[in-house]
């Protein structure tokens, strides 16, 4: 099963849209390659890079600036910081549960909110 190029548009715009509503800012869109934003996390900057070439996997690459404090909160890579989604086709999700599963990662890096 692959991913076709309308799905791939809203995953896309979907993941861009999600990154920006919890807080990242875009710093660069190379629309054939990546749309690159900027994320304020409890342990630094994360930079992250969301893949507008999807064919086959959902992916979202990105990296804790800061690598020796964000492998003490994160499951990431504890040498290069790396903290990439990548998300398998299953036949029965949407484009929104694909967003979502994809946003989620990111949302859990911020700082807590008092309610």
């Amino acid at each position: 099963m692959l991913v076709s190029k309308k799905k791939n548009k809203e995953f896309v715009d979907g993941v861009c849209k999600g990154l920006i509503e919890i807080g990242a800012k875009k710093i660069k869109d190379e629309i054939d390659v990546f749309r690159t934003f900027e994320l304020d996390t409890i342990v630094g900057k994360l930079k992250i890079n969301v893949s507008t070439d999807n064919n086959c996997i959902f992916t979202v690459f990105s990296r804790f600036e800061n690598v020796a404090l964000a492998k003490e909160k994160f499951s990431c890579n504890p040498y290069s910081g790396k903290y990439n989604v990548h998300i398998g086709l299953v036949r029965e999700m949407t484009i929104e549960q694909y967003v979502k599963l994809a946003v989620t990662p990111f949302e859990l890096t911020l700082p807590k909110k008092l309610a």
